[in-house]
């Protein structure tokens, strides 16, 4: 997380191929139930594009501390070639936020199959929401980003190797900045995809920084 804490990344080793994390990472009409605090994740366009990606529209709705709500409209662009999906606001629709980016890739591991490394990174910018508020979602925003996708994927894997819905280990905390599988990254190690994400989000006064996960 960068000393602003308006940005940065997670990583999380998943035990489950990247074939099933990419694909609970693309079902955004799925993320309802699967991600904490989302009320609601409707799609309401899809397009195909020429190299082989998809762009999917989706209306948001994330339950925030203290009764508070944020409905923004998000635009995702997945292509299972880079193994990756990044996303932007839908800017032909009015949303909360003032502005959001970010991006999600899944790497094979080497030599392990049935395993995969997942990297999230967003930065969004939000209008009109207490301090207090933001500190609260930013302190578990990176710490949680990754947990639903490692559950369900996880859960996926077993169920389609035959070990039934066993529940996977609870990720460890991150309690003091600390965990062996969430790494919180400062800019200078950030690769370039994140460092043009971050500059399109530039902390200004006006809106309140903070991470939004899903």
């Amino acid at each position: 997380m960068n000393k602003e804490k308006t940005a940065g990344v997670a990583i999380q080793d998943v035990d489950a191929p990247v074939s099933i994390v990419l694909h609970q990472i693309a079902d955004t009409q799925s993320y309802t139930g699967k991600v904490p605090g989302l009320l609601a994740s409707d799609v309401y366009a899809t397009k195909s594009l020429r190299d082989g990606a998809t762009e999917v529209k989706a209306r948001l709705v994330l339950e925030l501390a203290f009764g508070y709500k944020l409905e923004y409209y998000s635009k995702h662009v997945f292509s299972p070639r880079n193994r990756c999906l990044t996303w932007t606001l839908d800017y032909d629709r009015k949303s909360d936020l003032y502005d959001s980016v970010g991006y999600w890739r899944v790497d094979a591991i080497a030599g392990e199959p049935a395993r995969c490394r997942v990297f999230y990174s967003t930065s969004s910018l939000v209008r009109g929401l207490p301090g207090f508020v933001m500190d609260l979602v930013t302190a578990q925003a990176l710490k949680s980003s990754t947990a639903w996708v490692k559950k369900h994927s996880e859960l996926a894997a077993g169920a389609s190797s035959g070990r039934g819905n066993t529940a996977p280990a609870p990720a460890p905390s991150c309690k003091n900045g600390s965990s062996k599988l969430i790494d919180l990254l400062t800019w200078s190690k950030l690769p370039g995809l994140l460092l043009l994400t971050v500059a399109l989000c530039i902390y200004c006064t006006s809106p309140t920084a903070v991470n939004i996960y899903y």
